[in-house]
């Protein structure tokens, strides 16, 4: 299961990823996540990607929250606020997605995030395991030609949900020239 979570953070970055590489993540000042994780979950930080898993008993099933570097080139963040990435064609893209893997990978965006500190959009995706699905709820953060994405993912898609809200609100994201 781990394994499958660690993959997901690969496939999501490489579907929100329309370019190559130039730089990748927001400057290391601009994010602080000293608010999470909750007592009782385990922290792996691999580069600069850092996981948070709840492992059972303490929770009674998988559970992980992680933000990870997204590579994009360009001033993302302009096209965003400009609509000219919107919502509508991720959208396309996400169905794109959902009929190549004949509905065994969901993915829906249905929110497009604007406020002072970073843009962005809030990315919902289903995985059809062996053991049912599995739940992941994203926010990709974009500062101008630099991002990152905060991952949830469980095995309930409110708890997904729950735990996403959960780690933005305890996560300070503030804009560094």
């Amino acid at each position: 299961m781990r394994n499958q979570i660690r993959n997901l953070f690969a496939m999501a970055a490489l579907c929100l990823t329309l370019a190559a590489c130039q730089t990748a993540g927001l400057k290391p000042e601009a994010i602080n996540t000293s608010g999470f994780p909750p007592a009782g979950w385990v922290t792996e930080r691999s580069g600069k990607t850092v996981t948070y898993s709840c492992p059972q008993p303490r929770c009674k099933s998988p559970q992980l929250v992680g933000i990870t570097p997204i590579k994009i080139r360009g001033d993302v963040e302009a096209a965003i606020r400009s609509g000219q990435l919107s919502r509508e064609l991720l959208q396309a893209l996400d169905n794109l997605v959902t009929v190549a893997t004949k509905q065994q990978i969901k993915l829906s965006t249905p929110r497009t995030i604007k406020n002072a500190n970073y843009s962005g959009f809030e990315h919902h995706m289903t995985f059809q395991t062996s053991k049912g699905p599995l739940y992941v709820i994203a926010r990709s953060i974009v500062q101008k030609d630099r991002g990152s994405i905060a991952v949830s993912a469980a095995l309930n898609k409110s708890t997904a949900e729950r735990n996403l809200r959960k780690f933005l609100a305890q996560t300070e994201i503030r804009r560094v020239q």
